[in-house]
């Protein structure tokens, strides 16, 4: 009888979504702050060039769209607890900044983490809130791309993507040109950054029927002025939203391990860490203390220091002219340091050129 327990349990592991975070999503939403701080897209004349004006304290309104190939849904941002605690108590964000570009980007790169709970046998609880519309799903899976051995996280049998065409929305990120993954589970992309910039400036789609750029299984034509300009609005936060879910995927290329198939989410017993769900990252604690400058603690001799915040500045910075050539330098491991805070500020200033 104690075998056939065993070997279900294992059957059940093996089958088991291989559950794995990276940076904790208070150290994602700081980058990402620091990211948009150091960009000369934070500047009055980059920002009105593309129509918006930086003093209203909401200049997309609160809703932002889900959009899966014809199919358009729209979503509230998120108010709740769990964005409330980060945006707000640990990152210091004002609620005047919070559905201004820099809130919807780091929602964005908050959100990017979101996945759903297991309750057996490990019990992990999920904060975050259930809420996709078509399907809640465990995005950190996707965050993994091997550039040795050019491959996705292999551990575990659910499907996952590489985090190059999980972030550019594309089947093959490095072929010429690469080809649009039309039935990507991922609608936060690159390419669905560009598709609702082109939406918000133009009130249209690249598609026909052209003018249907509002909720529905299809789309659906605004009624009058007042609604297609709160569609356009909805669409530049979106825009955002987007491009605050890829900085998360860049970042993640700075994690070690994201670059290594190499699990790390702490989750469940011992033994099941040691060959399904990796055991808890010391790395990416250390990083979360010196994110909010807090307190390291020393298993060895049980002492604790005081960390040095991180440095976000005085590195040299990346340029790119497209997305496409982003990926085509992690793959040669250019990104994996420090200089990522300044790449993401790069792509920031560079959104129009994707």
């Amino acid at each position: 009888m104690t075998n056939r327990l065993f070997s279900c349990l294992w059957v059940f592991l093996l089958f088991y979504p291989c559950f794995v975070l990276a940076y904790e999503v208070d150290t994602h939403g700081l980058m990402t702050f620091k990211a948009f701080e150091n960009s000369d897209f934070d500047s009055y004349e980059s920002i009105t060039r593309l129509g918006i004006d930086p003093n209203m304290e909401s200049p997309f309104g609160e809703d932002y769209f889900d959009v899966a190939g014809t199919t358009v849904r729209k979503r509230p941002a998120d108010k709740s607890v769990y964005m409330r605690r980060i945006l707000r108590q640990n990152l210091g964000l004002s609620q005047q900044a919070q559905f201004k570009i820099l809130g919807w980007l780091m929602r964005g790169a908050i959100r990017e983490d979101d996945f759903t709970p297991k309750i057996f046998p490990c019990g992990l609880e999920a904060d975050n809130p259930q809420d996709d519309p078509y399907g809640n799903i465990d995005r950190p899976i996707n965050h993994f791309f091997d550039p040795v051995n050019n491959r996705e996280l292999t551990i575990g049998v659910d499907p996952r993507e590489t985090a190059v065409n999980w972030a550019l929305g594309s089947s093959d990120a490095f072929a010429t040109p690469p080809p649009d993954n039309s039935g990507r589970r991922n609608h936060f992309t690159v390419r669905d950054a560009r598709e609702a910039m082109f939406r918000a400036l133009t009130g249209q789609r690249l598609t026909d029927p052209v003018k249907a750029i509002g909720p529905g299984d299809t789309g659906s034509t605004p009624n009058n002025a007042t609604e297609a300009e709160a569609f356009r609005k909805a669409y530049w936060a979106t825009t955002f939203r987007a491009l605050g879910d890829v900085m998360h995927l860049i970042e993640d290329m700075a994690q070690p391990q994201h670059t290594r198939n190499d699990q790390h989410s702490g989750l469940c017993f011992p033994f099941v860490q040691d060959v399904v769900t990796g055991h808890k990252s010391v790395y990416e604690d250390r990083m979360k203390a010196r994110t909010l400058s807090g307190i390291e603690y020393n298993s060895a001799n049980a002492s604790k220091s005081q960390l040095d915040g991180l440095v976000y500045n005085g590195y040299p910075i990346p340029s790119f002219n497209r997305c496409e050539d982003v990926p085509a330098v992690e793959t040669h491991g250019y990104l994996l340091d420090s200089r990522i805070y300044d790449a993401m500020a790069d792509i920031n200033d560079g959104l129009a050129s994707c």
